[in-house]
């Protein structure tokens, strides 16, 4: 009887380890699924000491706007399930979505592909730390239940963080259904570059999608940071004009720069970096295997 009892309550310890360490990560989904607020962030390279852009937020549930303040301006949303990116005063659609390290560590979260290493408070904040492969995630919550910051370190040793300068929670939504009624949508954006977009956050820590204008179009060029701290620039070689590829290599600093172009079935891409080619041709191998 006394073994019966002992491994009942070992397995109810477990359990309720388990629940402990399961529950506040599945409230804390909940919430940020269904939550209304507006703030401004920034986001760091913290291996390089370097801000690398500030942005005004404004979430209403599944709608959200982010206005990037610098270091240039843009601003993207996502309404109704669809995604749009400005360009000058008007909207253009997208067919791939736009997602921001919120959204990804919700996404890992929703999966349930990650551990809860352990959870603390700090001050009057709530603080998690989990492991999903080879990142880890440190979010810190404040006593209203929002997120004011997260931190994700690769095995590599390599550090971001997204960090809220203030944030409030809003009562009414409206604000983005607003912003899209403003600016008209011209058109819509079809790219090879999308089953790159869906790899980017596995392989970047942090990355932005821009448009240069070339022969009276919009092209799309990824910028990013991968998780080794490599500045790295993609853009769909097909139809652009060698002046555009040069403004994509203006972007890089005096600093020698290395070039490597892929040839698929659709296109050619250029891989555009502060780096060793070899290391562009590793990263392409790894975006454009299947």
């Amino acid at each position: 009887m006394k073994k019966v009892v002992m491994t009942f309550l070992i397995t109810f310890s477990i359990v309720q380890y388990i629940i402990l360490f399961s529950a506040p990560l599945d409230d804390l989904l909940e919430r940020y699924r269904e939550s209304y607020f507006e703030g401004r962030r920034f986001l760091i390279d913290i291996s390089k000491n370097e801000t690398v852009r500030y942005e005004n937020v404004v979430k209403e549930g599944d709608d959200k706007l982010v206005m990037v303040i610098a270091p240039e301006k843009l601003a993207w949303l996502a309404l109704d399930g669809r995604f749009y990116i400005q360009n000058d005063n008007s909207l253009v659609e997208l067919e791939f979505p736009i997602m921001d390290l919120e959204d990804y560590l919700m996404d890992i979260l929703e999966s349930g592909e990650y551990q809860l290493l352990y959870m603390k408070q700090e001050n009057s904040s709530d603080i998690y730390v989990i492991k999903s492969g080879p990142q880890t995630f440190a979010i810190w919550v404040n006593s209203k239940g929002l997120i004011t910051k997260i931190v994700r370190e690769m095995s590599t040793g390599y550090r971001t963080a997204l960090i809220y300068e203030h944030i409030r929670l809003k009562e009414n939504g409206g604000t983005v259904k607003r912003y899209f009624e403003e600016h008209p949508v011209t058109g819509k954006v079809v790219t090879t570059l999308t089953p790159i977009l869906s790899k980017i956050p596995r392989f970047f820590a942090w990355s932005e999608l821009d448009f240069v204008t070339s022969d009276n179009m919009s092209v799309p060029v990824i910028y990013g940071i991968t998780y080794d701290g490599a500045k790295v620039a993609i853009i769909d070689m097909d139809g652009v004009s060698e002046e555009t590829v040069n403004r994509v290599i203006r972007r890089f600093s005096s600093m020698e720069t290395s070039f490597y172009t892929k040839k698929t079935e659709e296109t050619t891409f250029l891989f555009v970096g502060q780096v060793e080619e070899e290391y562009l041709i590793q990263l392409a191998e790894k975006l454009l295997s299947d």
